[in-house]
């Protein structure tokens, strides 16, 4: 299939060629879009007026309906026997066929033209996207990477969270709003997704604590270009038994960024129950945390500090883990925590890892993290 023209090739082709009879905008604004080029092209709803291809808009359930419109998107009105369709020339105007004196002809023209024929904006609809092609207009997010673990409440200035507001946007929900492409993952965002979980059968995470997961995400961004990496913990593993000892791993099934922990707090757990031994036994466990850092003071040197508590209370001796200082004050820096453990464990007692953080970190954020874990009856 050939791509879309641009912005600028489209709206000059439709001014560069007027289709000679009135009547004829549907088909002149779709091969402006470069439904002129054959074999192949982009393909045609195969609709037999503007208004047919209105319906096919609204049915795809991407379009929108606020202003301004991006220069270059696709427009269609709804009235009368055939309806209206244009393009948007930007800053309230049209690129339309049948200008002012001028049937049969294409011209530049404000966006109210069509009501001269009844049109209202109240059954005004404008995409981006062809019978499933998308095309490029104004000022809109740029497709691309779309990372998961970026895709939960909280998440401030990310890119993957632009383009997940602007693929809910092109997502209708009832009761929902059109969202600020801004890349923060606040409040409104989170209840956009709420509403599509809720509506499409993807969870009913809580408010103020939602996160897209990989099957949510496929439904969002099907049929485009954006890729999808899920760089979220995964699931773990089945426990593994041999003739000696039993494996397993635990992970915490958080987002990453979703647990940040200061200098000034207690420890803090991880998240998750490192273990709950199969069997009793001799138990060793290798911790494994993705640290982001924010110095806040002149110290060259840092310190993490973990310890393993069972749920009954009992505690290991305290493990300290020197980092050196190797960014900016307020500058993040990253650092991959392992630490170990071992102790006679019994079946059923489970246990879990804390942290904190003293020295000259601020705070730490904490990304993947997981225990993995054996026993030895």
């Amino acid at each position: 299939m050939n791509a879309p023209r641009g912005i600028e090739q489209r709206l000059q082709w439709m001014l560069d060629h007027p289709p000679g009879e009135p009547g004829m905008c549907a088909r002149e604004s779709w091969q402006a879009l470069g439904g002129d080029q054959t074999p192949p092209n982009p393909p045609a709803w195969g609709t037999p007026n503007a208004n047919a291809v209105y319906n096919e808009i609204i049915e795809s359930g991407r379009y929108w309906t606020s202003t301004p419109i991006p220069r270059g998107a696709f427009i269609a009105w709804k009235y009368g026997n055939n309806g209206h369709a244009a393009l948007s020339y930007g800053d309230g105007k049209i690129v339309t066929t049948d200008p002012t004196n001028d049937p049969g002809g294409t011209g530049i023209e404000p966006l109210a033209y069509p009501e001269r024929w009844g049109a209202t904006s109240s059954k005004r609809v404008w995409t981006d996207t062809y019978n499933g092609v998308r095309f490029d207009i104004e000022g809109a997010t740029d497709h691309g990477p779309v990372y998961l673990s970026k895709l939960h409440y909280g998440q401030q200035a990310s890119d993957s969270v632009k383009r997940l507001q602007l693929h809910l946007n092109g997502h209708p929900l009832q009761n929902g709003e059109e969202l600020a492409i801004s890349g923060n993952y606040l409040d409104q965002t989170d209840e956009e997704v709420r509403l599509c979980q809720q509506q499409h059968g993807y969870g009913n995470d809580p408010a103020k604590a939602s996160s897209v997961g990989p099957k949510q995400a496929a439904h969002l961004f099907a049929g485009c270009s954006c890729t999808i990496t899920d760089d979220t913990e995964p699931e773990a593993p089945p426990a593994q038994s041999g003739d000696d000892a039993t494996v397993w791993t635990s992970y915490s099934g958080k987002p990453s960024g979703t647990l940040t922990i200061s200098n000034a707090q207690d420890y803090v757990s991880l998240d998750f129950v490192a273990d709950d031994p199969p069997t009793s036994g001799l138990e060793f466990h290798l911790l494994y945390v993705n640290c982001e850092l924010t110095w806040s003071g002149s110290d060259t040197m840092g310190i993490l500090r973990v310890k393993y508590r069972r749920d009954d209370g009992d505690e290991t001796a305290f493990q300290d883990y020197a980092v050196p200082k190797g960014a900016a004050l307020g500058s993040p820096d990253t650092f991959l925590l392992t630490a170990t453990h071992w102790e006679s464990g019994e079946k059923g007692k489970g246990g879990r890892w804390y942290l904190r953080c003293e020295g000259g970190i601020g705070s730490v954020k904490l990304g993947t993290r997981y225990c993995k874990a054996a026993v030895i009856s």
